[in-house]
């Protein structure tokens, strides 16, 4: 498949290329914090896992919980996120990284300082790095409010609500 390009409306020769595997929509790679790309058109859609449900915007989708056809929503499009951020994140905390793939993922729909925030106060506890041997390390994610690993994804999602 051919990308093409175009320049990006920001007007600083940035170069803009198809996005998404059906090439809706064009995205600025070189975007914003966090390397955001600057979306063109309606923003990020979410699709059922399930197959059968039509897309939904963020705030269709939070309060949903589950698509009608018994699907969970997941991003239509997930950009890659560039080298140089995923080299700049490298050795960075947990909530530093959270912070970057959170912006990257969602920094379209929810202003950075909110969203931010709102990684911060979800993300507030401990996820500590432990070793298991030289070459396998393992995340603690149970070190939450409800000492559950799904602290890490449902205190955040709580928040989105705001």
């Amino acid at each position: 498949m051919r990308l093409r390009s175009r320049v990006c409306r920001h007007g600083d020769g940035r170069r803009l290329r198809r996005s998404g595997s059906r090439g809706r929509g064009y995205s600025c790679f070189q975007g914003g914090r966090y390397g955001r790309p600057h979306d063109r058109g309606s923003g990020l859609k979410f699709v059922s896992t399930g197959g059968q449900s039509p897309a939904a915007d963020l705030r269709a989708a939070l309060t949903a919980g589950l698509a009608p056809d018994g699907g969970l929503y997941l991003p239509e499009r997930i950009d890659p996120i560039d080298a140089s951020l995923l080299a700049e994140l490298n050795g960075q905390s947990f909530s530093a990284v959270s912070r970057a793939v959170a912006g990257h993922l969602l920094g379209s729909l929810i202003p950075a300082a909110d969203l931010d925030r709102i990684v911060d106060t979800a993300l507030n506890f401990e996820v500590p790095l432990v070793a298991q041997g030289d070459d396998v390390h393992l995340l603690e994610l149970f070190h939450g409010p409800t000492l559950a690993f799904k602290d890490v994804a449902l205190q955040l999602l709580g928040l989105l609500f705001e």
